[in-house]
């Protein structure tokens, strides 16, 4: 059989064959054997190599891996008696997530012109966050070459 098929199919269409068999019910050595041939069936180099594309992962493609999903809304957060308060950035500068190096190298530097507002334990966190992202932009770059 050369059409491709979703496991899921695969594995319908095998257990519709055995219950035209005669057979009423899945037993644990049935499912075995049905499950086998459904993953020979759908499980080809064809399917594996349009999932990996169509998710966007290989060949890396960041824009069909985060098209789908919805950006989370802020959380409206009340600061407790005894946490410091930071003043929210002015209206005329809207806050972009960063989509480039050069970007995030940016947005660095505007938090650490705020450190100071931050506690010590807070500000090497913000520091830790921000190698992180520099070392996760590197390594797409690398994955993009």
């Amino acid at each position: 059989m050369s059409k491709s098929l979703a496991l899921k199919t695969a594995y319908g269409e095998q257990v519709e064959k055995l219950y035209r068999g005669g057979a009423n019910t899945v037993s644990k050595q049935h499912f075995t054997y049905l499950y086998s041939r459904a993953r020979e069936q759908a499980l080809t180099s064809r399917n594996i190599k349009s999932g990996w594309s169509k998710t966007g992962l290989y060949p890396f493609s960041p824009h069909r891996v985060f098209k789908d999903i919805q950006k989370p809304l802020a959380e409206l957060r009340v600061p407790k008696h005894n946490e410091t308060t930071v003043e929210p950035c002015p209206h005329s500068q809207i806050l972009q997530t960063p989509v480039t190096a050069e970007d995030l190298t940016m947005l660095r530097s505007q938090i650490e012109q705020d450190a100071h507002l931050l506690d010590g334990p807070s500000r090497h966190r913000m520091q830790k966050l921000a190698n992180a992202a520099k070392k996760s932009f590197a390594e797409c770059a690398l994955l993009l070459e």
